[in-house]
């Protein structure tokens, strides 16, 4: 198992992220580590896109804000809903 680790925004201290799931009490999917990890903390656990909180064994997929898969700098990288994902890329298509 993947022990990521990311700081709690209440301390000084690093935790496995599916202990600050447990720790904040929120409804998120029980673990996400590396980069997800870090975009929902950033994110306050909140959509990237709709800014509503994420659901019990949600997936979350990353968006690559500027469109460059290629490009994993966390400030390009969105979690958002699979319903918000895939509205973004429909969104682009029409334009």
């Amino acid at each position: 198992m993947n022990t990521s680790r990311i700081r709690t925004p209440k301390a000084d201290t690093e935790v496995p992220y599916i202990l600050l799931h447990s720790w904040v009490h929120l409804c998120l999917p029980t673990y996400y580590d590396g980069m997800t990890a870090k975009a929902l903390t950033k994110q306050e656990h909140k959509c990237g896109y709709c800014g509503l909180r994420f659901i019990e064994n949600e997936d979350i997929p990353l968006h690559h804000i500027d469109g460059n898969h290629n490009n994993w700098k966390p400030n390009n990288l969105m979690a958002v809903h699979q319903s918000c994902h895939q509205y973004i890329h429909m969104s682009k298509r029409e334009t």
